[in-house]
């Protein structure tokens, strides 16, 4: 494992589960299958598929690199030639049978390559473990920088159709960085073992702290150590889908869960029904809190507005008194009863 964290890193890691000791099984099975993978992809160029349509063989699919994506970026005009391209490139289809494809038909295919180039990218995680395994030691000494140095390379299929790679993957490069890296850093080891060594006899036992170190140094780069591959694999999540949180997805199994725990009343629908009785009596509380505050100030205030119809004359005597300050204008009282309307209209007849 990483030895640069701090105590208290290393224990928040233990607390969260990130530093969780993996079952040896679990990472050699894990270790085995990436192994293949990304020696596949190391060794030909690119992980080629047979291209299935209604149980028939239609030709060859594989993912188109990143590396690649950018050269017919820069080589077409538009959206449309880009893709024609990119199926061109991916697969062993004839140009002519591409270009009768439907829309349909070219969405499928364009969808197929973006899951097999997203198969590939995400192989790059492990490329730094994989550099210090003895299959890629065997690679790198048997072919070395000619996997990452090439263009237009052929692959010749079981049926004699060819498939072209434009240029070597960016897996290829950073692998093939990661183990010039790792011969030259064996290499400094070395040089700096046998340095010890020719000195001790003049220092003495001072060497033997320094020749130590180095020797811990070149254990760790040993190859097929396990190490690396416990840095990046992790356990894979398992979720009871029966534990009673309403696990539902967009699948019929889903759905129909889903149902089943509505009916039984199962621990999703008693949060949810908590949360409601949570949220009512929240805004109960809010309301009686206002209630009381309305009636310390007296009430909720003018609720009806009272009219006095008048006639003309009233009027024009009210504005006089007004006026002369013969009057002042008293609020009607709250508990007085209105008018009969009836009443009010005699008075203009």
């Amino acid at each position: 494992m990483n030895k640069g964290y701090s105590g208290i890193e290393i224990m928040r890691r233990i607390n969260s589960g990130e530093l969780k000791k993996l079952p040896s099984e679990y990472v050699e099975t894990v270790r085995f299958q990436i192994s293949e993978a990304i020696s596949e992809l190391l060794e030909t160029g690119a992980r080629i598929r047979p291209l299935i349509l209604e149980g028939k063989r239609m030709g060859w699919v594989r993912g188109v690199h990143l590396s690649e994506r950018k050269i017919l970026q820069r080589w077409s005009i538009n959206l449309e030639e880009f893709i024609n391209n990119m199926i061109r490139t991916g697969t062993t289809l004839p140009p002519d049978y591409v270009d009768s494809l439907s829309g349909n038909e070219i969405h499928s295919i364009i969808r197929l390559l973006k899951e097999m180039s997203d198969y590939d990218f995400s192989l790059f995680s492990y490329l730094f473990a994989f550099s210090t395994s003895s299959d890629s030691n065997r690679l790198w000494v048997s072919r070395g920088t000619q996997i990452a140095g090439f263009e237009n390379r052929e692959v010749t299929l079981p049926d004699n159709s060819k498939m072209k790679i434009l240029v070597a993957s960016d897996h290829a490069r950073f692998w093939a960085t990661m183990c010039k890296q790792h011969e030259n850093n064996v290499v400094k080891i070395e040089n700096n073992l046998n340095a010890a060594l020719i000195i001790r006899p003049w220092v003495g036992k001072n060497a033997d702290g320094l020749t130590s170190e180095l020797n811990n140094i070149a254990k760790s780069l040993k190859f097929d150590n396990i190490e690396p591959w416990e840095d990046v694999i992790r356990l894979d999540r398992i979720v009871d889908v029966n534990d009673g949180w309403a696990h539902a997805d967009d699948s019929l199994e889903g759905l129909q869960r889903e149902l089943k725990g509505m009916m039984s009343n199962d621990r999703h629908e008693r949060l949810i029904e908590t949360f409601e009785k949570q949220q009512r009596d929240q805004a109960d509380s809010y309301k009686n809190k206002y209630d009381t505050l309305v009636k310390k100030r007296g009430g909720p205030g003018i609720v009806e507005e009272k009219i006095e119809i008048l006639t003309d004359k009233e009027v024009r005597e009210r504005g006089d008194k007004l006026k002369k300050g013969k009057i002042v204008p008293v609020p009607r009282d709250q508990d007085d009863k209105p008018e009969n309307p009836q009443e009010r209209i005699k008075k203009y007849k």
